[in-house]
């Protein structure tokens, strides 16, 4: 017997679309660049709640879900994991919704 509860999709989460809202929002204003701390993003990434960490169930959820639409997915958790990387790297202030980190 199975006990394997299905993956949610990535898009039901806001951790996830509420980063991909900012990417999209930056972009929008013009933003070019987002610069990374790379000591801090060590520190982060080995989190055990961090984006790298919550990244494995969200691509898991676009293999699922979007094996035969070509896996749209992807590209979108990219653009948000890269909101949480920069955060990650500023200052308290997260971009993400004006979150505290």
């Amino acid at each position: 017997m199975d006990n394997m509860k299905p993956i949610a999709h990535w898009s039901e989460d806001r951790f996830w679309t509420d980063a991909l809202d900012v990417y999209v929002e930056q972009r929008s204003a013009g933003r070019r660049r987002l610069c990374l701390d790379l000591d801090r993003l060590d520190a982060y990434l080995v989190q055990g709640d961090s984006a790298a960490h919550q990244l494995v169930d969200a691509m898991c959820s676009v293999r699922e879900h979007e094996g035969s639409e070509g896996h749209r997915g992807a590209p979108r958790l990219v653009m948000a994991l890269l909101v949480h990387l920069a955060q990650s790297a500023e200052s308290r202030t997260s971009l993400v919704r004006g979150k505290q980190a």
